[in-house]
């Protein structure tokens, strides 16, 4: 993928004044892409099966509930994971409802819409009741009698355009949790004035309990926005110092898009040099004293080793495998 990108070597001063002022960039987070998934064979099927049994039967409005029931439960079998109640961020075509709470028809276009996933819903739409996906304004509107208004939108799978759900937890927090802890460590006499073998025991340690807190929110494919990575491909190798890329010396204005599984987490500093000492936290010229996150792109025979601060934005486009 990035083959033909200049290589800039990496550089003990390449713009960072020390390993301390390393932080994960604020507001990066995970991002399933939902559309992908219900578009899905396995997803897309149940759709069709539910939309074929509702249309063959006779369903009044009293039906609708235990529908909206059943097919959520089917919806959640196959997904995996429930996000309801989830943010948002929508573009496509969807139908309001009127003062009863049904869909009257009437159509509104968003644009990256920022709102509430409440998840698969039966509705009636145009009088054909169909499996729609329905969403709401997070944003506590009230009546004169002091009642909440909840704006409810419908959304048909087919005039969605773009459907990615943001989940609540904070995979960053967990990440900067590591990094305050890793950087703790790693610039305490310890650590510093340990051999270097038992320097690298530590490595190690971290390592571990780092990959197993972040591991159950990356066992998929995964889209990385980066401003900065290394990159190495099995038909090229060299070190991972050599191979860094970094957007801000290369002067572009774009973000590094990658692609890949992640596979772990690694120090590239030892990597690069297995009988490495440290003698202080600076040492870490590469990661900045904490675990970068290392991703493999089977495609491209690539692996992509990426420090958390480049992180912009890490978007889930395999939730599940089909069956």
């Amino acid at each position: 993928m990035y083959k033909d990108m200049p290589i800039v070597a990496g550089d003990r001063c390449c713009n960072y004044n020390s390993a301390m002022d390393y932080e994960p960039r604020p507001g990066a987070e995970r991002i399933v892409n939902m559309l992908r998934i219900l578009n899905s064979h396995t997803v897309s099927a149940v759709i069709e099966r539910a939309n074929y049994e509702l249309w063959q039967s006779l369903v009044t409005n009293a039906d609708l509930k235990a529908l909206t029931g059943k097919y959520q439960q089917e919806l959640q079998r196959v997904i995996g994971e429930n996000y309801a109640e989830e943010r948002a961020t929508v573009t496509g075509l969807a139908y309001t409802t009127d003062y009863r709470d049904n869909p009257t028809g009437s159509e509104v276009f968003f644009r990256r819409k920022k709102l509430i996933y409440s998840g698969p819903s039966v509705q009636a739409i145009a009088n054909v009741p169909q499996l729609v996906f329905e969403f709401y304004v997070d944003d506590e509107a009230y009546d004169d009698d002091g009642r909440i208004i909840e704006t409810v939108y419908y959304m048909l799978p087919e005039d969605m355009r773009e459907l990615e759900i943001i989940p609540a937890e904070k995979l960053f927090d967990i990440i900067s949790k590591h990094i305050t802890q890793s950087r703790q460590q790693l610039s305490s006499d310890d650590f510093l004035q340990a051999p270097t073998g038992v320097q690298h025991d530590i490595l190690a340690s971290v390592l571990d309990a780092f990959n197993n807190d972040v591991q159950p929110y990356l066992d998929v494919l995964h889209d990385i926005e980066a401003n900065r990575f290394m990159g190495t491909y099995d038909d090229m190798p060299m070190s991972f110092a050599d191979s860094l890329v970094d957007k801000s010396i290369l002067d572009v204005t774009h973000q590094f898009m990658l692609l890949g599984k992640y596979t772990g987490s690694v120090f590239p500093e030892i990597s690069d040099q297995p009988d490495i000492g440290f003698s202080s936290v600076d040492d870490f010229y590469l990661s900045h004293g904490a675990p970068c996150m290392e991703f493999r792109d089977d495609d491209n025979r690539a692996t992509y080793v990426i420090p958390i601060d480049a992180i912009t934005k890490i978007t889930t486009i395999e939730e599940f495998e089909e069956t």
